[in-house]
């Protein structure tokens, strides 16, 4: 086969397998209620591991009383390297808990984008939004309360050790010769890491949009080689408006560590976060963003406005943000008092959304600096 076939069966191949990452990336997604007997196909794409490969089985029989067993493991093609987890979940009327034992390939970026996107545009375009490490020798124990319908206490006490991953792969279908972005060198060592919060959450599952609040908080407490304490608070609002066919999402996230190391900075820049700057342009200790996207029509609001278009939505939408280096020694509250408004970095856009946001294609714009060309970016399964 000559070259130029050899390519395009690869993309054909590649393109084919879209689907599947998509629904079956999700590698630490949450498993929902226990079944008596699960399995899964685990895959995903990165620049750290390549290809990667994995298995998922687990058991929970009804005479079990709320407990099940699982075990996952996995290869990376590229990075030639295995990966695996095994432990023990627990799930009875309000209460979840969980025992794991694991080596994982490990990530901060899963609220900047989830595995399956972010597999889907590593393959395409090498538009890899996360970043990486090795968390081995690994134990971690987790466990959620649902005290009220929409409220729910969580925890996490983990210990794991800390280590680099470089760059493994320089593939993608449309781009073989861009480079990757570096994975950042993290900070080895060992690590301990204490978790207290709550959520918030009154969203419905639903096709249309509804009014809704979505509010967290999380306390962290650092321990080991690393001490350092963080506290990251987030609250989001979605709102009709009552002229037409519209609604808003507005969004503000503050966020705070005593910590300098790499792998617990902020990062601020591309999508999810400021979509009219640079992927991760912005990184600090202390952080504070604010998007606000304003929909027109379409199916999301359970209307047709626009013959032919129904199943399309406009969005306009800002997004601010505002990183600061402080050092550890300051108190966790430190950096924040000398904030103005002219500290913040803005940017504006237009995007367009399809299938209920399924499908969206933003462009946006940078207001810090003249001349800068619209960022483009594109969102699958990512409605905000």
């Amino acid at each position: 086969m000559t070259s130029n076939g050899s390519r395009l069966a690869q993309r054909a191949l590649t393109l084919a397998a879209l689907c599947l990452f998509i629904g079956a990336a999700e590698a630490n997604a949450p498993q929902g209620r226990l079944k008596a007997f699960s399995r899964s196909i685990r895959m995903r794409y990165n620049r750290v591991e390549g290809i990667f490969l994995g298995y998922r089985l687990g058991v929970a029989p009804r005479t079990w009383q709320g407990f099940g067993f699982f075990a996952e493991g996995g290869y990376g093609m590229h990075n030639q390297s295995p990966r695996w987890e095994s432990g023990l979940e627990y799930q009875k009327d309000k209460t979840t808990f969980s025992l794991t034992l694991f080596d994982r390939t490990e990530t901060n970026d899963r609220d900047i984008t989830h595995t399956g996107e972010n597999t889907v545009f590593t393959l395409l375009f090498k538009w890899d939004y996360q970043d990486y490490f090795r968390a081995k020798q690994g134990i971690e124990a987790k466990g959620a309360y649902r005290y009220r319908r929409y409220l729910r206490f969580l925890g996490r006490l983990s210990a794991f050790d800390y280590e680099n991953m470089p760059l493994e792969t320089g593939w993608s279908l449309f781009h073989p010769n861009r480079a990757f972005r570096t994975n950042p060198r993290i900070q080895p060592g060992d690590a301990g890491l204490l978790q207290l919060g709550f959520v918030l959450d009154t969203r419905i599952r639903s096709p249309i949009f509804r009014n809704a609040w979505h509010l967290s908080a999380t306390c962290e407490r650092g321990f080991r080689a690393f001490e350092y304490n963080g506290l990251i608070l987030a609250v989001k609002r979605f709102q009709k408006v009552a002229l037409g066919s519209q609604a808003f999402v507005v969004q503000a996230r503050i966020g705070t560590r005593q910590s300098t190391h790499e792998q617990h900075l902020f990062d601020l820049g591309g999508v999810s976060t400021l979509r009219g700057y640079d992927i991760k342009e912005f990184t600090g200790n202390r952080m504070v963003m604010v998007n606000f996207d304003y929909l027109f029509g379409g199916d999301l609001l359970g209307r047709m406005p626009i013959r032919g278009l129904h199943l399309l939505n406009l969005i306009l939408f800002f997004d601010a943000g505002w990183t600061h280096a402080v050092p550890k020694s300051e108190t966790l509250l430190s950096g924040f008092g000398d904030l103005s408004l002219k500290d913040f970095k803005p940017n504006i856009g237009v995007g367009v959304g399809a299938l209920r946001q399924f499908l969206r294609f933003n462009l946006a714009l940078r207001l810090d600096r003249r001349n800068d060309p619209w960022v483009v970016s594109l969102r699958v399964k990512r409605k905000f």
